[in-house]
């Protein structure tokens, strides 16, 4: 048996962190779903009292209507990002290998991790590539990897508590970088060897790696495999 064979090795280790994952994500959007249904039950019982004052006669302000109707309109968007994020998501354990664009899905780990980013009051930035050849690779596990990136970066922000993405393109291979982050050496923190990381890399034919003095970390793909 191979050790990198996908449908065989180490689901033990790579499975409840999958599961765990997903739950996070899910719970998270799910979490954004209340948050837009919340505002936009306010508003509508301000439209129903404002509606309520025009029927007794009261003289009600046009452009309280239109303020009312543009708050709810702008979290119906958010509402229809936040469904599109949660169905590219779900669809990412369609298919246990295709080809995907890293970008695209480091966009999307982004949005994820726009939630967790804010609570920690952390920027979460990217720089993409020019352009970015198709990696073929699990979709699904190159979004968990890519998170438990972020998470771990998120810690490590530097001062002005920003965390910059960045895709490097180098022969056969696509990178992925972490950095802007603190500077770091000898604290017992490891990327490369970290116990829900090794598995994930291992999986994916990923190369972790960290430059502690740099402030900066990732890893990178073969672009077939």
């Amino acid at each position: 048996m191979k050790a990198q064979d996908p449908a065989a090795w180490a689901w033990d280790e790579i499975g409840p962190e999958g599961l765990r994952f997903y739950g996070k994500m899910s719970a998270s959007i799910s979490h954004e779903v209340k948050n837009v249904l919340a505002i936009i039950n306010e508003n509508a019982g301000l439209l129903n009292d404002l509606v309520m004052m025009a029927e007794r006669g009261v003289a009600v302000e046009p452009q309280r209507l239109v303020g009312i109707a543009g708050i709810i309109g702008k979290q119906v968007r958010r509402a229809d990002l936040i469904a599109k994020n949660l169905n590219r998501f779900a669809h990412s354990a369609d298919h246990l290998q295709g080809d995907v664009d890293l970008a695209e899905w480091v966009e999307l780990a982004l949005a994820l991790a726009d939630r967790f980013a804010g609570s920690r009051g952390v920027r979460l930035e990217f720089d993409p590539a020019p352009t970015t050849p198709p990696v073929k690779t699990s979709p699904f596990f190159l979004l968990n990897l890519i998170w438990l990136g972020l998470d771990l970066a998120m810690e490590l922000a530097g001062p002005d508590k920003t965390v910059l993405l960045q895709i490097e393109v180098a022969g056969e291979r696509l990178g992925l970088v972490y950095g802007h982050l603190s500077p770091w050496a000898d604290n017992g923190w490891d990327f490369v060897t970290d116990s829900r990381v090794r598995p994930l890399a291992l999986l994916l034919g990923a190369h972790p790696w960290q430059d502690g003095k740099s402030g900066r970390f990732g890893f990178d793909l073969p672009r077939e495999r």
